[in-house]
């Protein structure tokens, strides 16, 4: 029996708190996209975050920039 092993590759990058707020003070600031529900992001979200919950992302993603860094 043969079998096909794909090999999955990584299409993120992991960031520290440090970095992020290295990218957000930079020329080039990523957007940032919080996928929490709407009741989360209103107890408190990084300021500037955009509010994209989880279960809407399948079908409004197209309403993210594609030229643009994002963070999630």
């Amino acid at each position: 029996m043969f079998g096909l092993r794909l090999k999955r590759q990584k299409s993120f990058t992991d960031i520290d708190a440090t970095s992020l707020a290295q990218m957000i003070n930079g020329p080039d600031a990523p957007v940032l996209v919080d996928v929490r529900s709407p009741e989360e992001f209103a107890r408190g979200h990084i300021e500037g975050s955009r509010l994209l919950p989880l279960s809407v992302l399948p079908v409004r993603y197209h309403e993210l920039p594609k030229d643009a860094t994002l963070v999630v």
